[in-house]
């Protein structure tokens, strides 16, 4: 009996650690358990480079308040969809760069709030989502690079860097300027009386001229050599499949010298008629085609029209065109 027993005991034991390596090799062989999200949303490794600049932080909100002209470094600068950050600045014209430093892209998918001029610079791209809701005064967002001294003194040149920055969400300001190695809008912009602006290349200058704002694309350095081709990308340049607005106000849509199809438009662009102020939508490109399937408008209900330009050497229209 005592050996029967026994024998038991030792059966018991084994299949006990048995159970105990197989579940051993279970956990082993199975998949990593994900316990973030594939970017870590947030404000991180801000350092302040320029400027007077202070964070708070209250519940799901961040608010920076920061002088004019101030400069910031960021690891990563993102927005989860149920964040809101919120930019304190001294005055409408004052500014504020925001420099992400990651290797990986911006992701805005939330609440962005200023009272003055804000840039976000990443030369990685940046991606504003379906849910996210910008009101601000003007936005800036390049995926071309800025040096702290071309802004510090009013100097916005654009270069290096291919970053594509794309927009899915809801944007209002009396200013958008859109710069990247590829630009592509897919929400809803909404400048009453403002300029927005579309722009694809590798370099830009962006000046302001009187109540205007003014663009060069890939301006020729003079060191190109004259019989040289640039290699043309594929993709559209310029993308808009999604709705602009200014009404009474003004509409630029441009690309440089590498793109086959420079500015394309399959959404809405509407630069309407408003008391006393004419809409104008311009696009152009330095090589490539334009083309137009959607619908450009700049005329008020009255009938009376803005204008309507587009420069390139091929434009080619199957959408609709009401001016």
């Amino acid at each position: 009996m005592r050996l029967l027993f026994r024998m038991w005991q030792d059966l018991h034991r084994r299949n006990r650690l048995a159970c105990i390596v197989a579940c051993i090799m279970c956990l082993s062989m199975a998949p990593p358990t994900v316990l973030a999200r594939r970017y870590p949303y947030g404000v991180q490794g801000a350092h302040v480079v320029h400027g007077s600049v202070s964070f708070g932080y209250f519940g799901n909100t961040t608010t920076i308040t920061a002088s004019d002209r101030s400069v910031i470094d960021y690891i990563s600068f993102d927005i989860a969809r149920s964040d809101i950050v919120r930019f304190i600045q001294p005055s409408p014209g004052a500014s504020v760069l925001n420099r992400i430093t990651s290797a990986r892209p911006t992701n805005i998918d939330g609440t962005l709030l200023a009272n003055g001029r804000v840039f976000f610079v990443n030369p990685a791209g940046v991606y504003i989502g379906v849910d996210a809701q910008i009101n601000v005064n003007q936005l800036v967002a390049s995926g071309l690079n800025i040096s702290n001294a071309d802004y510090i003194n009013d100097q916005m040149n654009f270069t290096g860097g291919d970053g594509t920055v794309t927009n899915q969400g809801d944007i209002i300001a009396t200013g958008v300027i859109l710069l990247g190695k590829h630009v592509i809008n897919a929400g809803n912009i909404s400048c009453p009386e403002g300029h927005i602006i579309m722009a694809a290349g590798e370099r830009m200058f962006v000046r302001e001229l009187g109540s205007g704002v003014i663009i060069q694309i890939d301006p020729s350095t003079g060191s190109e050599p004259q019989d040289s081709l640039p290699l043309m990308e594929s993709e559209p340049g310029v993308l808009n499949q999604g709705n602009i607005e200014a009404a009474g106000g003004r509409i630029t849509l441009g690309a440089g010298d590498f793109y086959a199809k420079a500015v394309s438009n399959i959404g809405s662009l509407s630069a309407s008629v408003t008391t006393g102020k004419a809409g104008r939508i311009d696009m152009t490109a330095n090589v490539g085609q334009i083309s137009n399937t959607g619908s450009i408008k700049a005329r008020s209900d009255s009938g009376t029209g803005g204008s309507i330009a587009a420069a390139a050497a091929e434009v080619i229209n199957s959408g609709t065109i009401d001016v």
